[in-house]
């Protein structure tokens, strides 16, 4: 029973002294692990480690003094790149900010449109002044410098002594000017000469000249009301009906429609007939000269391709036949 004792005995010192000497090969190791984590990289040591604290540095020959040399760096105090950047903004105060009086300084791009803001403002309201004049009267522009200098013989055409191109140009201008508001009716026609060219080939110049002499004396004679007649170009005709809606002026175009296609024209050695193709239109408050002229001219196409020898209208979509009335006129010469 003894024996058994002591040998419990010797084995437990035995054991005791193997953990002893475990533990004292195991020290250096658990001291690197209790030394004090820190962030500064230590000389001699790799960039790997210093980059993540948690990494467990290598032991090298150094042994516990690197580990301590670590630890007191750490417990030094450390200038961080925070601190000084902290510091900056304390420094670069100037006395009139302490003060409190700002220093002076330019205004950014934001405050300064913030300031220019009602100059700006007092500068659109003059434009929408403008534009909004313009609207009210849209021919309140100057006539263009060739009509004002164009004299009295630039106004008319030598052959049938009616005004021409510039003239009727002269008297839109003229007219729309009175007019500013555009509040009164302006009607407008175009006469066009049928075959025109083939009566020139057959009978001569001379003989296209007597009959552009002879329509233009009808048309003052068939035409009531004061209108303006031009020689528009050619073997064109316009006719502006001022004050008049485009119905009235309607009438008196058939009339000078049929009445022409009724008349036989005598010269010294040959008679002629011709006929007339006729569109019409109104004014509107956006028409230019230019515009107007342009939607008689489509007019009177649409009256060429559906024949000739008819009247068409535009009243704003687009060219419509007009029925034309049964006058009964008789038959009429005219020597040219």
């Amino acid at each position: 029973m003894v024996t058994y004792i002591l040998l419990i005995a010797v084995a437990n010192l035995g054991l005791g002294f193997a953990l002893a000497v475990c533990l004292s090969r195991q020290q250096p190791a658990a001291r690197a692990l209790t030394a004090p984590v820190c962030t500064q990289p230590a000389a001699g040591s790799s960039a790997a480690v210093a980059s993540d604290p948690f990494v467990v540095a290598p032991e090298n020959e150094a042994g516990a003094t690197e580990t301590e040399d670590a630890a007191a760096q750490c417990d030094a105090p450390m200038e961080s790149a925070v601190s000084v950047a902290d510091e900056e903004p304390s420094a670069a105060l100037s006395e009139p900010d302490i003060a409190g009086e700002p220093a002076h300084r330019e205004p950014s791009p934001a405050e300064s449109s913030l300031v220019a803001l009602p100059t700006a403002g007092r500068h659109y309201e003059d434009v929408l002044t403008e534009v909004a004049d313009d609207l009210r009267s849209p021919a309140t522009s100057p006539s263009p410098q060739w009509l004002e200098d164009a004299g009295e013989s630039q106004r008319t055409d030598p052959v049938t002594g009616l005004a021409d191109r510039v003239g009727l140009e002269s008297e839109l201008a003229r007219w729309w000017n009175q007019d500013v508001q555009r509040v009164r009716r302006l009607s407008a026609a175009m006469i066009d000469l049928d075959h025109f060219a083939r009566l020139n080939e057959n009978g001569g110049p001379n003989l296209g000249n007597q009959m552009l002499r002879a329509v233009a004396t009808l048309l003052s004679a068939e035409s009531h009301g004061n209108p303006f007649l031009s020689r528009y170009g050619g073997q064109q005709f316009v006719i502006l009906f001022p004050d008049s809606g485009v119905r009235e002026a309607m009438s008196i175009v058939e009339k000078v429609r049929q009445t022409i296609e009724a008349t036989e024209f005598q010269a010294a050695t040959r008679t002629a007939r011709i006929t007339l193709s006729c569109g019409l239109t109104e004014s509107t408050a956006e028409d230019t000269s230019q515009s107007l002229l342009d939607r008689l001219e489509s007019t009177v196409g649409e009256a060429k391709r559906y024949g000739r020898n008819r009247t068409f209208v535009h009243e704003g979509k687009y060219p419509t036949p007009v029925v034309p009335p049964n006058l009964a006129l008789q038959p009429q010469t005219f020597d040219l």
